[in-house]
């Protein structure tokens, strides 16, 4: 009877332990199942620069001041000249607003069916900067006064190979850069047509769950010349 009743306490509190652990192990899934399915902590960094192809200029536009206007605080657009098969480069630095790491896996380049758009982006790369990160438009615009602040090193940016995954820890900020491709102007309206760049769609991991998110730039308007520079098909 001693031993039986012994055994029947042992059993109980087994019961309890695996109750606890079950109890336990179905938080952590909840918790995993939200910071991966559900949390969406990538934003917009504070800094976003955007290293224009030689040559290119800003427009002043009568034509867009309704656009401009109705632009919301910092989303002011930004007109453009078009060179055409000229590139420029964006670099975008992004936050890590969540509790856990991220790692930015690569950006969504333009897809197939924009393959006569005034303006696509041609692909990404983690952005290689000299001096102090992060970029911001008026350590650019100083020019060389700013060469020991925030230079993107296009060499060592723009290397062979698919995007280099960089991992962003919690609260902290990634640098991207992003080569937009100017082209295809016989297949624009000459004058009085823009191409924009105000998002581009970012892929990362979170807790081994691959997510995509939207980033807001910009934006960017690229104008449509006069004039295509030439008749034929652009290069690929």
């Amino acid at each position: 009877m001693g031993h039986g009743a012994v055994v029947t306490k042992l059993r109980v509190r087994l019961s309890r332990n695996q109750g606890v652990a079950l109890v336990s192990a179905a938080v952590l899934v909840a918790l995993y199942v939200y910071f991966g399915a559900y949390l969406q902590p990538l934003a917009a960094g504070p800094d976003e620069t955007l290293y224009r192809a030689p040559g290119q200029a800003t427009v002043n536009d009568p034509a867009m001041a309704s656009v401009i206007d109705s632009a919301g605080p910092g989303h002011t657009p930004i007109l453009l000249s078009y060179v055409d098969g000229a590139e420029a480069s964006l670099v975008k630095t992004f936050y890590n607003d969540g509790p856990t790491p991220i790692t930015i896996t690569g950006v969504e380049t333009s897809p197939s069916y924009l393959t006569g758009a005034l303006v696509t982006i041609k692909e990404a790369q983690p952005a290689a900067i000299a001096g102090p990160p992060p970029c911001s438009l008026d350590a650019v615009e100083r020019g060389a006064a700013s060469l020991n602040y925030c230079q993107l090193n296009e060499a060592a940016t723009w290397v062979a190979g698919s995007f280099r995954p960089i991992e962003v820890s919690p609260h902290q900020v990634g640098v991207v850069a992003v080569h937009l491709l100017m082209s295809h102007c016989e297949d624009n309206s000459p004058g009085d047509g823009y191409a924009s760049i105000d998002s581009i769609v970012v892929h990362y991991r979170l807790l081994g769950f691959p997510r995509d998110q939207a980033v807001d730039v910009g934006p960017y308007y690229i104008r449509s010349p006069e004039k295509c520079p030439r008749s034929g098909r652009a290069t690929p």
